[in-house]
């Protein structure tokens, strides 16, 4: 099943609503609310609020993006996140609900930022610069791999 973040963002919201702070991950080490302060995070690199470098070579992010973007790979699972250290982050929010209330915000700041900037290619670390629609594929490939983390597809 596909996750649309641009058609469906009512259903991606109100899955995400449907997930318990006590929820298990089937894969992973993240908690819900990291889970969802983790999409929050990419949906920021993707809305023009925060710059960040390439970090792999370029010829790297080329295979990468046809690979996802462009081909039909799925997000695999046990991906560290770069700069991580298999480590969980300190918590930004104090709930789960504030967590996706600000996530929401930010899918709303996404468009905005494209509306407004039709032509940007905010850069993805891994990936290299790409465009809206581009970002639309990386984020929802990305939400449905963590919907599939906490069994989240209905």
């Amino acid at each position: 099943m596909a996750v649309d973040i641009h058609n469906k963002r009512k259903k991606v919201i109100d899955q995400l609503r449907s997930l318990s702070e006590s929820a298990k991950p089937v894969f992973g080490i993240m908690t819900p609310q990291h889970m969802i302060e983790h999409l929050g995070e990419t949906i920021i690199m993707s809305n023009g609020k925060v710059e960040l470098p390439l970090m792999v070579e370029e010829s790297n992010a080329r295979a990468t993006k046809e690979k996802i973007i462009d081909g039909e790979a799925p997000i695999p699972k046990g991906v560290v996140q770069p700069g991580s250290d298999r480590k969980l982050k300190k918590l930004r929010f104090k709930s789960l609900r504030e967590a996706i209330d600000k996530l929401e915000k930010g899918l709303e700041a996404f468009d905005d930022y494209f509306i407004n900037n039709p032509n940007s290619k905010p850069m993805h670390p891994i990936m290299g610069n790409l465009n809206h629609s581009e970002w639309i594929v990386f984020h929802n490939k990305h939400f449905k791999h963590h919907f599939e983390q906490f069994e989240l597809l209905k």
